[in-house]
């Protein structure tokens, strides 16, 4: 697990593994549609990290949304 992500439009996709997960919008087929392309940066340097999960713990910090029971307190 440490080796892998999950790149999804539905965060449901990589719920039991949030620390895996890259959530993006929706790809829309469309020539505008640079999303995949805005990700290249976050990729390569992920791809040097030990541990994903952590990388990704620490910059995204999706953890803190199922860590929460109310949206001020996410806030």
């Amino acid at each position: 697990m440490k080796d892998l992500i999950i790149v999804d439009n539905a965060p449901y996709s990589f719920c039991k593994q949030v620390e895996n997960g890259i959530p993006i919008v929706n790809f829309t087929n469309q020539k505008q549609d640079k999303e995949l392309k805005a990700l290249i940066p976050y990729l390569k340097k992920i791809a040097k990290v030990d541990d994903v999960r952590k990388f990704n713990r620490h910059y995204l910090k999706l953890h803190k949304y199922f860590e929460t029971t109310s949206v001020e307190e996410l806030i």
